[in-house]
């Protein structure tokens, strides 16, 4: 089907046909269409519904890969501009068809998939509390004493302040802190960011 569809867009354009940029975008669209309903059809097979699917995809990798399909999925040729699709001389061919046709209405169908759109949900409900949990554990290792935080330990402390001071301000807030644990809570915080970036 796609070979037939891509052969389509390339036959349109080979003969010159006045609406050829318009036949190849549909062509493409219709391609990519094709992909997206394929991995749509991979997600659906990995559970029953949409939190089972997120739950058995536990790297999102299928989710993923759904997404960048949903992105290639781009709207038609803009319908202003169809009447430039029309030949110098309209007697010679009718192409109202051509010119009116779209995938539009199909796309927004595909894409605003209520089962997919669960799916975006739920994994980005998850994200978002498996990145506060990071946190929080990465503030209770700095006692909340860290950049950022209500208790930072270099508040009221001078940007210029000595050493002495420093190392005193240091003894009085920080020392007791298990900076071992405090920068192990802190990577595994910016992978979890990193591992949402990625996705």
């Amino acid at each position: 089907m796609k070979h037939v569809l891509n052969g389509l867009g390339k036959a349109a354009h080979h003969v010159g046909h006045p609406c050829a940029k318009l036949v190849e975008e549909i062509a493409t669209t219709i391609s990519c269409a094709i992909d997206f309903i394929v991995q749509v059809g991979v997600l659906r097979q990995l559970g029953q519904d949409a939190a089972g699917r997120v739950e058995a995809d536990s790297s999102g990798g299928v989710l993923a890969t759904v997404l960048l399909q949903a992105s290639k999925l781009t709207p038609t040729a803009n319908r202003s501009q169809s009447q430039a699709l029309v030949p110098s001389n309209p007697g010679e061919e009718d192409v109202t068809a051509l010119t009116n046709l779209s995938t539009d209405p199909v796309i927004e169908r595909l894409i605003q998939s209520e089962e997919l759109l669960q799916c975006v949900r739920i994994k980005a409900e998850r994200f978002e509390a498996s990145v506060e949990d990071a946190y929080q554990k990465l503030t209770t290792s700095t006692q909340n004493r860290h950049k950022g935080a209500a208790a930072y330990w270099r508040t009221g402390l001078a940007d210029d302040a000595a050493l002495d001071v420093v190392l005193k301000c240091a003894k009085e807030h920080i020392d007791d802190i298990d900076g071992d644990a405090a920068e192990s809570e802190y990577d595994k915080l910016f992978a979890n960011k990193n591992h949402i970036a990625e996705r």
